[in-house]
């Protein structure tokens, strides 16, 4: 048995949670139009929004770490403690690809075309369709801001690199800098593009740098256990077209249910 096993008790106590507040968000609403309970359905709104985040980062944080695990061949705590220690080991195989990769890749495919095209409808009605360009423009500015701020200050300041094991050209100082600087770019175009205040762009655009990293690092799994450097001929030199949305993968599905919730 693996060191680590997915939390089901705790997902289905945050979906009944999630679940229990959205019931009473849809009651109080009607309510709302009989013009009473203004304030507490602000309060419910969001905090429907804050467990719909919390159950998706904590079913992620579960599901990366079950992966990791697996692909490192981890079979028991003393192994899992080694690895915490010497945490720069190579994987050498990867017996996830027949029956988690593909059908997490489709998955997270699909979620993410579904939600794009609910979010663009969501802009679209709201009178707010730049929000969808923002949310594009963060997306891909990180690749480039991780990629400049790698090769200008990679090993300069951390050893070791960010997931040697599947993205083996990434740094930490790729990571931590790019963020920083889509971040404040971000927040300037954000004034422009959406009706967001600086903290609420400076968080979302942290907010999508980091699911676009755990993104990127997904599909570069995919391509891993499948023995390739580039999913497609399309777009050479890119890696494929799958490379360019990977940072989008998680990000849009993420983004859209919290501007369902929260900012529309």
């Amino acid at each position: 048995m693996l060191p680590i096993t997915f939390d089901l008790l705790s997902v289905l106590f945050l979906s009944v949670l999630l679940m229990t507040s959205v019931f009473i968000l849809l009651w109080l609403s009607y309510l709302v139009k009989a013009h009473r309970f203004y304030g507490v359905y602000d309060i419910v709104r969001s905090w429907c929004g804050i467990l719909a985040v919390l159950l998706m980062v904590f079913a992620l944080g579960q599901f990366a770490l079950m992966l990791f695990a697996v692909c490192m061949g981890i079979q028991s705590v003393k192994e899992w403690h080694s690895v915490i220690k010497h945490p720069y080991q190579t994987v050498t195989s990867c017996t996830l690809e027949k029956y988690l990769i593909k059908p997490m890749m489709f998955v997270l495919i699909m979620a993410f075309s579904v939600s794009f095209m609910y979010l663009a409808y969501l802009l679209t009605i709201n009178n707010q369709s730049s929000v969808l360009l923002w949310l594009i423009f963060t997306a891909q500015i990180d690749d480039v801001s991780q990629y400049l701020m790698g090769k200008s200050f990679g090993h300069k300041f951390f050893k070791g690199k960010l997931a040697p094991n599947i993205s083996p050209n990434k740094t930490k100082e790729g990571f931590i800098f790019g963020v920083m600087l889509t971040s404040v770019l971000s927040v300037m175009v954000g004034q422009l593009l959406t009706p967001f205040s600086l903290l609420t762009c400076f968080l979302l655009a942290l907010m999508i740098c980091l699911l676009g990293v755990l993104g990127d690092l997904t599909e570069s799994l995919f391509k891993r256990c499948h023995g390739v450097k580039d999913t497609a001929h399309w777009l050479k030199g890119h890696g494929g077209l799958l490379d360019r949305i990977d940072s989008l993968l998680i990000a849009v599905p993420v983004f859209t249910l919290v501007y369902a919730l929260c900012l529309s």
